[in-house]
């Protein structure tokens, strides 16, 4: 992702945390994490991007797919909810070509 882009992830009503959104696809994102973060496979959260540059934003519910733990980071895997993004969205000039999500 470009420099300018801002993510988190919305827990819970009352907690959100700072991820680095690393990879996205029509159908979801993955997720970074400093430190380890325990969020069940199942569970379900609100990724929140926005871009610094063109003010632009992006937000959607997301269930979460699978979480990995590497060094000393958290890798999350999102699906996003209700289904894939809408064309013209935010995110889509950054879609990738790696299963994000799956």
């Amino acid at each position: 992702m470009p420099t300018g882009i801002s993510a988190s992830l919305a827990i819970s009503p009352s907690d959100s945390v700072v991820v680095i959104l690393r990879d996205v696809s029509r159908h979801g994102a993955c997720v970074a994490r400093a430190n380890r973060l325990e969020l069940p496979p199942g569970s379900f959260v609100r990724l929140d991007v926005h871009d610094r540059q063109s003010g632009e934003s992006f937000s959607t519910r997301a269930k979460v797919r699978w979480v990995r733990f590497g060094g000393f980071n958290t890798y999350i895997g999102l699906l996003f909810i209700p289904g894939p993004m809408r064309p013209g969205s935010m995110l889509e000039r950054y879609v990738g070509g790696g299963a994000s999500a799956g």
